[in-house]
């Protein structure tokens, strides 16, 4: 016989094949849970891979992200465009021979190229604008999505883990249970609500 100190606190004698007995059924509920964590998970995975779902799900945002890579792409060409033809008028054609007949200090500044500040900078000021316009897309398009959608919120919750109710995951968490089944859950419960 051999004394294991029982989760309620006083020291318990059983014997081996008791305590083999408890451990495989602690293995076992541990096996379960884990095999309904990664059924969700590779639930989830095929999911979010799922082009056709995806496009449906977002297909509003897509095409808006498209309209503004175009725009973006039409603004620049005319842009260039503009100042090509600005060049070829007889404005142009004043500045260049200023230009060379006074070399100034602008010429020898644009021959340098952009310095590194000014590129982190205007990097950091697109990344900015960027999100600015995103978050007011989201908040100007909230009403009429929730309109077309019944809802803002995901429709359905997931599959396994509405298995395990919070009960029965309170039950089977003893201190025995290992750190990393926690761990998991977690990740999962996180990679959920970042999905929504």
């Amino acid at each position: 016989m051999k004394a294991i100190a029982n989760d309620d606190g006083p020291a318990v004698a059983m014997g081996a094949r008791e305590t083999a007995r408890q451990l495989d059924s602690e293995i076992a509920a541990l096996r379960e849970e884990l095999s309904a964590l990664v059924a969700e998970l590779d639930r989830r995975r095929h999911e979010a891979l799922d082009v056709r779902l995806q496009v449906k799900r977002h297909g509003l945002e897509l095409a808006l992200t498209g309209a503004a890579l175009i725009a973006a792409a039409s603004g620049f060409v005319w842009l260039k465009s503009r100042r090509s033809r600005r060049r070829a008028g007889w404005r142009g054609q004043l500045e260049r021979l200023r230009d060379a007949v006074t070399p100034s200090r602008k010429a020898a500044d644009r021959a340098q190229g952009p310095r590194a500040v000014t590129s982190i900078l205007t990097a950091a000021a697109n990344a900015g604008v960027a999100a600015v316009i995103k978050k007011g897309l989201e908040r100007a398009l909230r009403r009429p999505l929730s309109r077309t959608q019944g809802t803002t919120q995901s429709p359905r919750p997931s599959r396994a883990l509405a298995r395990w109710p919070r009960s029965r995951a309170a039950k089977v968490s003893t201190p025995s249970r290992s750190a990393h089944v926690d761990d998991i859950q977690e990740r999962i419960e996180i990679l959920g609500r970042s999905m929504r």
